[in-house]
């Protein structure tokens, strides 16, 4: 038996756990974008954007892979471009909610709002707040009569460092910028633990993928907001987002549900305020419980979520339709995934309805939303047969992904790269081979490209095209190019499992797995043992592999021990009767392939019985 690594569903920024990334703050009334227009580093980085667009618009479409290099240039600037003002803004915010007492703060505040931030960077002088830092600290020490004074002068010197932090955050040109910045939330939090800064270093943390203090910086936040409601609840799902991507499952329940309560509350007494908070908060526990099997508790989220946004979309289409398109995926998604074909076909195509419309509207921000949707759509209708229909919803993202990585490669060069992948898959199951080879192969030569530049993100991807085309080479019986590239797939996973087996043994082990099924095809049954074996030991949940296994066994001819193995194999399949047809199906795919034995009668028999 053989098995094609997963198709995968595209959902950009779409599905999954949304990070809720400040509480509720109000910025000055200081205007940020006249602070930017100041600011000499901001100007720097318009200009170099400008610089390379201008450079990516004269270098012609037949050099990709130069095309690629500016490209990613160009996003890498324009992110930073983004997290400038980001970072502005947050540090606007802080001079609004800290005390400016102090020279330094008074003449920090002023260089900012001149936009020089490293005139203000140096107005706060490490040497200097370090050393009032230690003073401080000795008296407080020394003197407990003084504590009321010194608890003032401290958070004073917390608020500094606090501040001088995110001006780190904004210094990007700056080679050890991340260290610095780690070094003066340190130094905050070690003058005084304030709201302010435990909040500021978890985000920082969390986001910069640091988690080795982000639980306990939250926890000491959770009790220090505790008087504050819509604080709790937003740092208890941030929480139980930290708790989930580090598989924390029953913590990360626990903590969801909390913020839930919290925010139900909220909710019923001011509902204008806090129902998107609601919304969001079910979509998040939908996305969750649909991870751990929880599925009628995903149902529940899910249906709450979107009774929400289809009332506030009504009263407020431009702010809340996206939001309602999104969880209207998520919950085809969902009811695809308990074969709830009906609903999931109506969620589907409600998401469909509402992104055309926002795409057609506004392209630029919601044609990939839209190429999305299309693509789970297209695996919906693949799984219920409806392969006209599939074939369609596949062709028409594909078109969309095509036009996008033409103009932003950098971004969207893997979607289309995912999109080819999937019509290889949908392809090879109508038997349209041409066209499959075509698809995995255009692939193909998309990840390898993005491997080469960033392996860390685009092996994987790059490992399962190239196992999804030995799986193609296989059945169009080309076994040489099968081998090198069920090959080159192992190679690739057994790097990635030296550096994370966790994540990675999975695929390994459905690697090894298929490279068994090959290995019976050419008859080479030891090797398919040897592969067997070696997939089972990494992941026993693989149930498939013991199929080729057994298969090993019986032809040559040890009928007792594939019975053995066929027997545990369907045991742990809930239908039976399917599984016998699946093993059938393997012994006429064998000896169409011309593999037979004097035992498989034998097993024909005991299937049949």
């Amino acid at each position: 038996m053989e098995t094609p690594s997963n198709t995968s569903i595209i959902g950009g920024n779409n599905t999954g756990i949304v990070i809720i990334v400040q509480g509720n703050t109000v910025g000055g009334n200081l205007n940020v974008n006249v602070v930017l227009s100041k600011s000499v580093d901001y100007a720097k980085l318009t200009k170099e954007i400008t610089r390379l667009e201008q450079h990516l618009s004269y270098i012609p479409l037949d050099k990709p892979d130069e095309r690629l290099e500016v490209s990613i240039d160009l996003e890498t600037a324009r992110e930073r471009e983004r997290q400038f003002k980001a970072d502005v803004q947050r540090l606007n915010e802080i001079f609004s909610k800290i005390n400016i007492d102090g020279e330094r703060l008074t003449k920090a505040k002023e260089h900012f709002e001149a936009g020089r931030f490293r005139e203000a960077d140096a107005i706060l002088d490490a040497e200097a707040m370090t050393s009032e830092q230690d003073a401080l600290i000795r008296a407080r020490e020394q003197k407990e009569r003084e504590l009321g004074d010194l608890h003032q002068n401290l958070t004073k010197n917390a608020d500094e460092w606090l501040v001088k932090a995110n001006i780190n955050q904004l210094q990007w040109d700056d080679r050890d910028w991340f260290e610095t910045t780690m070094a003066c939330f340190e130094k905050s939090l070690k003058a005084q633990r304030t709201r302010d800064n435990l909040w500021g270093y978890a985000l920082f943390l969390h986001k910069h993928n640091q988690p080795h203090k982000v639980e306990q910086l939250y926890l000491e936040l959770l009790e220090l907001v505790q008087a504050d409601e819509s604080d709790l609840a937003t740092t208890a799902m941030n929480l139980g987002v930290f708790y989930a991507t580090v598989q924390k499952m029953p913590e990360a329940e626990k903590i969801y549900l909390r913020s839930l309560e919290i925010t139900e509350r909220l909710a019923k007494a001011n509902p204008a305020q806090f129902e998107p908070d609601l919304a969001l908060t079910a979509m998040n526990l939908g996305v969750f419980y649909s991870a751990v099997r929880k599925m009628p508790e995903a149902e529940t989220m899910f249906r709450l979520s979107l009774d929400i946004y289809e009332r506030l979309a009504k009263a407020n289409p431009a702010q809340f339709e996206p939001d309602l398109a999104k969880t209207a995926m998520n919950l085809g998604n969902f009811y695809s995934a308990v074969q709830n074909m009906p609903e999931a076909e109506t969620m589907y195509l409600r998401s469909l309805e509402i992104r055309e419309r926002l795409a057609k509207a506004n392209s630029a921000q919601f044609e990939p939303d839209l190429a999305a949707t299309l693509v789970n759509l297209g695996l919906f209708y693949a799984t219920v047969q409806k392969m006209p229909e599939a074939e369609k919803m596949y062709l028409h993202s594909l078109e969309i992904f095509e036009r996008l990585a033409k103009a932003n490669p950098a971004q969207f060069e893997p979607n289309l790269a995912r999109m080819a992948m999937n019509l290889g898959i949908f392809y090879s199951d109508v038997q349209n081979m041409p066209e499959a080879e075509t698809m995995y192969l255009r692939s193909l030569e998309i990840y390898e490209r993005l491997a080469k530049a960033n392996p860390a993100q685009f092996e994987p991807d790059l490992a399962r095209t190239a196992m999804n085309l030995g799986l193609f080479y296989s059945a169009v019986q080309k076994m040489p190019e099968a081998e090198t590239t069920f090959r080159r797939a192992l190679d690739i996973c057994e790097r990635l499992v030296k550096t994370n087996p966790v994540q990675f043994e999975p695929n390994l082990a459905r690697t090894l797995g298929n490279l068994s099924w090959f290995y019976l095809l050419v008859k080479k049954f030891n090797e398919a043992q040897d592969a067997a074996e070696r997939a089972l030991a990494l992941d026993s949940n693989q149930h498939f592999v013991r199929t080729n296994l057994g298969h090993s066994y019986l032809f040559r001819g040890d009928w007792p021990k594939a019975k053995i193995l066929y027997e545990t194999y369907l045991k742990n399949e809930k239908d039976p009767a399917a599984a016998k047809a699946t093993l059938l199906k393997d012994l006429d795919d064998l000896e169409a392939a011309g593999i037979s034995s004097p035992e498989v009668a034998q097993a024909r028999g005991w299937l049949k019985e």
